[in-house]
C-alpha cells in the first residue's frame, strides 16, 4: 500500500491546498484534474461515499476541469481525465478509499478557505457590486418601454432557465467534451450578468435554483 501524506494541490479553479494524499506534488491544473477525477471515478465504483458527497467531489472536478481546459488546453485536458478514469476504476481498495475521502475534504476545507479570504478582502468590492447593480436596474426601468417590461424580462428569465439548465445537465451527464463545456459556462455566464442588469438579483437568483433543479432532474443521454 503507497503511505498517504501529505501534498499540496495547485488547483487554479478550486484553490485546494495540503490535503493528505498520495506523496506527490500538485502544481498544474490536469494534475488537479487527473487526482480529482480518479478520486470521483473511484468513489463512483466503490460506493465510498454518499450521494451528496460524489456530488460535491463532481462539482470539484468540474471547475478542475474548466481551469485545466483554459490554462493547458483541450488535449491536455482529455489526457488528464483520461488518466483519471484509468486510475479511479483500477480497483477497490482501502488505499482508494483513503485517497477519496482526503482528497473531498481537502476540497472542502480549500473552498472554506477560499470563503474566508473572499469574506475578509472582497467586502468593498461587494457593495461596489451592489451599488452597480442597483444603478443597472434603476436605468433599465427608466429605459423600458411601458406595458412591455414584464413580458421581455420574463422572455430573459426563460432563456437564461434553458441555457442554464442545459449547462448543469452537461455537468452532471460529462456527456460535453471540455472545449463544448467551456463554451457552456460563458454563454450561461454572459447570460446571468445580462439578466442581472436587466432583472436584479432576486430574479437572477430564482432562475438558476430553477435552472439548477432541472438540469439536475433531467436525465443524460
Amino acid at each position: 500500500m503507497r503511505k498517504v501524506t501529505l501534498f499540496t494541490l495547485g488547483m487554479l479553479a478550486a484553490g485546494l491546498a495540503a490535503l493528505p494524499a498520495r506523496a506527490e506534488v500538485i502544481t498544474s491544473p490536469t494534475k488537479a484534474l487527473r487526482l480529482l477525477t480518479e478520486a470521483r471515478v473511484a468513489a463512483q465504483k466503490c460506493g465510498y461515499l454518499t450521494a451528496a458527497e460524489r456530488e460535491e467531489l463532481t462539482d470539484y472536478a468540474a471547475q478542475a476541469e474548466l481551469a485545466a481546459v483554459r490554462r493547458a488546453g483541450a488535449e491536455a485536458t482529455r489526457q488528464a481525465l483520461m488518466a483519471g478514469k484509468q486510475r479511479g476504476s483500477a480497483g477497490c481498495s482501502e488505499e482508494k478509499r483513503a485517497l477519496v475521502l482526503a482528497v473531498l475534504e481537502g476540497a472542502r476545507e480549500a473552498a472554506r478557505s477560499t470563503g474566508r479570504r473572499a469574506a475578509n478582502h472582497g467586502a468593498a468590492r461587494r457593495a461596489a457590486q451592489r451599488e452597480a447593480t442597483r444603478q443597472a436596474r434603476r436605468s433599465a426601468r427608466r429605459s423600458r418601454p411601458r406595458g412591455r417590461a414584464n413580458g421581455t424580462s420574463m422572455a430573459d428569465v426563460r432563456a437564461y432557465v434553458a441555457l442554464a439548465s442545459a449547462y448543469y445537465n452537461a455537468l452532471k451527464c460529462r456527456n460535453r467534451p471540455p472545449v463544448e463545456l467551456q463554451r457552456m459556462w460563458q454563454r450561461v455566464r454572459r447570460a446571468h450578468f445580462d439578466l442581472l442588469r436587466k432583472a436584479g438579483g432576486a430574479v437572477v437568483a430564482r432562475a438558476k435554483h430553477t435552472a439548477a433543479r432541472r438540469g439536475n432532474a433531467r436525465a443524460c443521454w
